[in-house]
């Protein structure tokens, strides 16, 4: 039997991590500054919100403790199962008996007192099926066949199906993390700029096929022309 390799703990990087503290505290203070009036009036509680994502806070920051105590290798093992799990429970969710609809969309499951989006658990899975891939195809991800074939049937499936909720930018989260990774991975630019190209008349009719899509949009390009409604944000 051979002896288990010896790992090496490297240290942190503290400016990456002071970056993301100082980041969560901005975050907390726009929240509060944004939604304390608010919550004062229908809760009577000005902290209402800013409790709530200051819990999710601490949670991430927990999740984040133990994720440090993991090494990454073996996390490959579980990516294949983790990808059928998210591709499945992003079908179930499209089922009316079972999916959820809120705001619109149909984008929750729920079990009990839980309750969450498949689409959250599709971008996990989604990046860690990409890093497996592009570290075990080398430089065959710089083959159009064989390096982003395959990986993008995957993406485009999952944005197809989050697409269906209808959730237009996860969808589009979805896309630019694959195009990210394989362009990371070594990916050819030219390949990857013939994908965006094909990608943009469908995300165009997509836009197009719903008005509050297109109304967004306008809203992106010219914020300004009703600052007190569809720009507001």
């Amino acid at each position: 039997m051979q002896p288990m390799p010896v790992l090496h703990r490297r240290p942190g990087d503290l400016t990456l991590f002071a970056t993301v503290l100082a980041l969560l505290a901005i975050g907390l203070v726009m929240v509060y500054s944004a939604s304390s009036v608010v919550a004062y009036d229908r809760l009577e509680d000005s902290a209402y919100f800013f409790k709530r994502q200051a819990m999710w806070v601490a949670l991430g920051l927990v999740a984040m403790a133990i994720a440090r105590g993991i090494y990454y290798q073996r996390l490959r093992a579980y990516t294949v199962p983790v990808l059928i799990a998210s591709g499945a429970l992003l079908v179930l969710v499209l089922i009316p008996s079972i999916g959820q609809i809120a705001g619109g969309a149909r984008r929750w499951l729920v079990a009990g007192p839980v309750r969450f989006q498949p689409v959250e658990l599709a971008k996990l899975a989604l990046v860690l099926y990409l890093a497996h891939f592009v570290a075990r195809r080398g430089p065959g991800i710089r083959n159009l066949r064989r390096g982003l074939i395959p990986p993008l049937a995957i993406a485009g499936a999952f944005a197809a199906l989050v697409l269906r909720q209808p959730d237009m930018g996860s969808a589009l989260v979805l896309g630019g993390v694959a195009i990210a990774a394989l362009f990371l991975g070594g990916a050819r630019v030219i390949h990857l700029a013939m994908v965006v190209l094909a990608a943009l008349p469908i995300v165009a009719a997509a836009v197009l096929a719903a008005e509050y899509r297109f109304q967004r949009f306008v809203a992106f390009l010219d914020p300004w022309r009703d600052p007190q409604g569809s720009g507001f944000h």
